[in-house]
Protein backbone atom coordinates (compact mmCIF):
# COMPACT_ATOMS: atom_id res chain seq x y z
CA UNK A 1 0.00 0.00 0.00
CA UNK A 2 0.86 3.76 -0.76
CA UNK A 3 2.26 6.06 1.95
CA UNK A 4 -0.31 7.71 0.06
CA UNK A 5 -3.12 6.13 1.56
CA UNK A 6 -1.81 6.75 5.22
CA UNK A 7 -2.97 9.99 5.03
CA UNK A 8 -6.43 10.71 5.48
CA UNK A 9 -8.73 13.28 6.49
CA UNK A 10 -12.13 12.46 8.83
CA UNK A 11 -15.26 14.76 9.28
CA UNK A 12 -18.61 15.33 9.42
CA UNK A 13 -20.72 15.94 6.54
CA UNK A 14 -23.11 18.58 7.68
CA UNK A 15 -26.42 17.14 6.13
CA UNK A 16 -25.30 13.79 5.77
CA UNK A 17 -26.76 11.12 3.71
CA UNK A 18 -30.01 8.92 4.59
CA UNK A 19 -29.92 5.06 3.97
CA UNK A 20 -32.68 2.46 4.64
CA UNK A 21 -33.55 5.19 7.22
CA UNK A 22 -30.39 5.72 8.88
CA UNK A 23 -28.55 8.95 8.54
CA UNK A 24 -24.89 8.74 7.66
CA UNK A 25 -22.30 11.95 8.66
CA UNK A 26 -19.40 10.90 9.46
CA UNK A 27 -16.35 10.10 6.86
CA UNK A 28 -12.94 9.06 6.32
CA UNK A 29 -11.46 10.00 2.99
CA UNK A 30 -7.85 9.02 1.58
CA UNK A 31 -5.98 10.85 -0.85
CA UNK A 32 -6.84 9.80 -4.69
CA UNK A 33 -4.80 8.00 -6.51
CA UNK A 34 -4.22 7.62 -10.54
CA UNK A 35 -6.20 4.65 -10.61
CA UNK A 36 -9.01 6.63 -8.94
CA UNK A 37 -9.39 8.81 -11.91
CA UNK A 38 -8.64 6.22 -14.49
CA UNK A 39 -11.43 4.19 -13.04
CA UNK A 40 -13.92 7.36 -12.97
CA UNK A 41 -13.43 8.42 -16.18
CA UNK A 42 -14.23 4.94 -17.10
CA UNK A 43 -17.55 4.77 -15.37
CA UNK A 44 -18.89 8.52 -15.96
CA UNK A 45 -16.96 9.87 -19.10
CA UNK A 46 -15.00 13.08 -18.93
CA UNK A 47 -17.71 15.49 -20.45
CA UNK A 48 -19.26 16.35 -16.78
CA UNK A 49 -16.36 17.26 -14.38
CA UNK A 50 -19.02 17.42 -11.17
CA UNK A 51 -20.03 13.68 -12.03
CA UNK A 52 -16.38 12.88 -12.41
CA UNK A 53 -15.63 14.32 -9.04
CA UNK A 54 -17.99 12.18 -7.48
CA UNK A 55 -17.18 8.73 -9.26
CA UNK A 56 -13.45 10.15 -7.62
CA UNK A 57 -14.76 10.74 -4.53
CA UNK A 58 -16.77 7.58 -4.41
CA UNK A 59 -13.39 5.86 -4.41
CA UNK A 60 -11.36 7.97 -2.07
CA UNK A 61 -14.29 7.52 0.74
CA UNK A 62 -12.57 5.21 3.13
CA UNK A 63 -15.96 5.12 5.54
CA UNK A 64 -18.92 6.96 5.47
CA UNK A 65 -21.00 6.12 8.58
CA UNK A 66 -21.87 2.60 9.16
CA UNK A 67 -22.00 2.10 5.62
CA UNK A 68 -19.68 -0.70 3.99
CA UNK A 69 -17.29 0.10 0.91
CA UNK A 70 -19.63 -1.74 -1.92
CA UNK A 71 -22.39 0.92 -0.38
CA UNK A 72 -20.24 3.76 -0.96
CA UNK A 73 -20.72 4.76 -4.96
CA UNK A 74 -20.75 7.26 -7.30
CA UNK A 75 -25.06 7.00 -7.02
CA UNK A 76 -24.75 7.82 -3.68
CA UNK A 77 -22.08 10.42 -3.62
CA UNK A 78 -23.77 12.06 -6.77
CA UNK A 79 -27.27 12.01 -4.69
CA UNK A 80 -25.48 13.82 -1.54
CA UNK A 81 -26.73 17.47 -0.95
CA UNK A 82 -24.32 20.12 -2.49
CA UNK A 83 -22.90 21.13 0.97
CA UNK A 84 -21.97 17.53 1.72
CA UNK A 85 -20.35 17.98 -1.80
CA UNK A 86 -18.71 20.89 -1.05
CA UNK A 87 -17.15 19.25 2.40
CA UNK A 88 -15.93 16.45 0.19
CA UNK A 89 -13.96 18.88 -1.98
CA UNK A 90 -12.62 20.90 0.63
CA UNK A 91 -11.38 17.77 2.74
CA UNK A 92 -10.29 16.29 -0.78
CA UNK A 93 -7.95 19.49 -1.23
CA UNK A 94 -6.23 19.41 2.38
CA UNK A 95 -5.24 15.61 1.83
CA UNK A 96 -3.89 17.00 -1.52
CA UNK A 97 -2.04 19.83 0.06
CA UNK A 98 -0.68 17.31 3.11
CA UNK A 99 0.54 14.69 0.70
CA UNK A 100 2.62 17.56 -0.89
CA UNK A 101 3.78 18.92 2.08
CA UNK A 102 5.45 15.83 3.15
CA UNK A 103 7.02 15.97 -0.60
CA UNK A 104 7.94 20.18 -0.25
CA UNK A 105 5.35 20.42 -3.50
CA UNK A 106 2.77 22.26 -1.44
CA UNK A 107 2.98 25.18 -4.11
CA UNK A 108 2.20 23.60 -7.20
CA UNK A 109 -0.57 21.35 -5.98
CA UNK A 110 -2.59 24.46 -4.52
CA UNK A 111 -1.57 26.12 -8.22
CA UNK A 112 -3.06 22.64 -9.54
CA UNK A 113 -6.08 22.57 -8.10
CA UNK A 114 -6.83 26.40 -8.55
CA UNK A 115 -6.28 25.88 -11.97
CA UNK A 116 -8.19 22.75 -12.01
CA UNK A 117 -11.14 24.60 -10.87
CA UNK A 118 -10.72 27.59 -13.37
CA UNK A 119 -10.74 24.90 -16.32
CA UNK A 120 -7.54 25.94 -17.46
CA UNK A 121 -5.66 22.54 -18.55
CA UNK A 122 -2.46 21.82 -16.96
CA UNK A 123 -0.40 20.99 -19.87
CA UNK A 124 -1.31 24.42 -21.25
CA UNK A 125 -0.19 26.15 -17.52
CA UNK A 126 3.33 23.70 -17.55
CA UNK A 127 3.95 25.33 -21.17
CA UNK A 128 4.03 28.74 -19.61
CA UNK A 129 6.70 31.11 -18.76
CA UNK A 130 6.84 31.94 -14.93
CA UNK A 131 6.25 35.58 -15.60
CA UNK A 132 2.73 34.47 -17.83
CA UNK A 133 2.04 31.99 -15.34
CA UNK A 134 1.64 34.34 -12.51
CA UNK A 135 -0.18 37.01 -14.47
CA UNK A 136 -2.61 33.91 -15.31
CA UNK A 137 -3.18 33.38 -11.97
CA UNK A 138 -3.79 36.77 -10.45
CA UNK A 139 -6.16 37.22 -13.28
CA UNK A 140 -7.86 34.07 -11.90
CA UNK A 141 -7.40 35.09 -8.53
CA UNK A 142 -8.68 39.23 -8.04
CA UNK A 143 -7.75 39.61 -4.14
CA UNK A 144 -8.32 43.29 -2.81
CA UNK A 145 -5.17 44.39 -0.61
CA UNK A 146 -6.27 47.08 1.56
CA UNK A 147 -8.31 49.52 1.13
CA UNK A 148 -9.97 47.19 -1.47
CA UNK A 149 -12.82 48.41 -3.01
CA UNK A 150 -12.79 51.96 -0.56
CA UNK A 151 -9.45 52.80 -2.03
CA UNK A 152 -9.23 56.27 -3.16
CA UNK A 153 -8.29 55.78 -6.89
CA UNK A 154 -10.78 52.78 -6.75
CA UNK A 155 -8.44 50.30 -8.50
CA UNK A 156 -8.36 46.71 -7.50
CA UNK A 157 -5.17 45.10 -7.09
CA UNK A 158 -4.34 41.19 -6.90
CA UNK A 159 -2.23 38.78 -4.35
CA UNK A 160 -0.42 35.81 -6.55
CA UNK A 161 0.67 32.86 -5.21
CA UNK A 162 4.24 32.29 -4.62
CA UNK A 163 6.02 29.82 -2.94
CA UNK A 164 6.34 30.25 0.73
CA UNK A 165 9.78 29.44 1.90
CA UNK A 166 9.87 27.07 5.08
Amino acid sequence: MSTTHKITQDGKLPIGVEVDGVLHRDFTLRPAVVSDNIDAITEVGTANSVALNAAVFARQLVKLGTLTPKQIDYDLVASMHVADFDELDRRALELQKTAARRRGLEWWVVVRAFLARHGIPLDYALGLEQSELVALLEALAPNRRRGGPSSEDGSVTYVSLRKRKP
